[in-house]
């Protein structure tokens, strides 16, 4: 829900912990399986990061690619948001 806010709202991504904490406030979640990840990026591929902007830009790749490996689930996730933030 938060990468949804940050990629898609344009949330600032320090609010994240903030908006994440006011959202499971009011939980109509249920499970939703997982995406296979297979090769997507993962966190541990930040790591090579060399300077504060390179960070930057792999975290933003992270977040992308994760947010897109949920695509199936998007419009729950949104409707989770709008119910949350309402």
């Amino acid at each position: 829900m938060t990468l949804c806010l940050v990629l898609e709202a344009g949330a600032d991504p320090r609010e994240g912990p903030k908006l994440h904490k006011r959202m499971v406030q009011s939980p109509p979640f249920e499970w939703l399986d997982p995406p296979p990840m297979g090769d997507r990026l993962k966190v541990v591929d930040v790591l090579p990061a060399r300077s504060p902007a390179e960070h930057k830009r792999l975290v933003h790749a992270w977040a992308r690619d994760v947010w897109e490996a949920w695509t199936a689930h998007h419009d729950t996730v949104r409707g989770w948001v709008r119910h949350s933030l309402s």
